[in-house]
């Protein structure tokens, strides 16, 4: 499985993400919430979403996630983190 490189910015370390970002967003680490993912939507507006591994679960904007959603198997990283930009690409457009 391939993996991309985002930024996390409160470390200055690189993370790995499952998937490839829409061009123009990124991805950072923040210690109290997880992954925060912040997009651009096509007028210009700036959204996020924010992922936790550990919950296997994601919530729009930028929040503690509470909910634990099923995801499991092989590819199930992957599958969060594109269910979850798509979640923030319907968000924004």
């Amino acid at each position: 499985m391939q993996s991309f490189v985002a930024i996390d910015y409160n470390r200055g370390k690189a993370m790995d993400t499952p998937i490839a970002l829409p061009e123009g967003w990124s991805a950072e680490v923040d210690q109290t919430f997880g992954v925060v993912i912040t997009g651009v939507g096509p007028t210009g507006h700036i959204g996020y979403v924010t992922i936790s591994e550990s919950l296997r679960s994601f919530e729009l904007g930028t929040s503690i996630v509470r909910k634990r959603q099923h995801y499991s198997g092989r590819y199930w990283r992957k599958e969060l983190y594109q269910d979850a930009v798509a979640s923030l690409r319907a968000a924004l457009s």
